[in-house]
Order: structure tokens, then sequence, then C-alpha cells
């Protein structure tokens, strides 16, 4: 486990700790921005209740 400040977590660091990778197109992520949801009458309410 690594033990460091916020400051010292490079992008780097970061990378290495985590094995992340950047990648330039998700499939998975296309189709998450595509889905087209809708927001029932209880989930509008309680939505704008967490805004306040």
């Amino acid at each position: 486990m690594n033990s460091s400040t916020f400051k010292e977590w490079v992008l780097d660091k970061l990378d290495k700790a985590f094995n992340l990778k950047q990648v330039w197109q998700s499939e998975l992520l296309a189709r998450w921005q595509n889905n087209d949801e809708t927001v029932d009458e209880f989930e509008q309410q309680t939505l704008q209740q967490l805004q306040c």
C-alpha cells in the first residue's frame, strides 16, 4: 500500500499504483452516453431535494 501526501501523487505515480491506461475510444462509454433514460417523478423530486 502506498502512503503519500496528496502533493506526491503525480500522474505517473497514479498510473503505476492503479494500473491506469489511457484510452481514446470506449464502446462502453459510448453506449452509456447514447442511452436515453427517463426520470420518473420520484427520481425527479429526489434530485431536486438533493440540489438544495
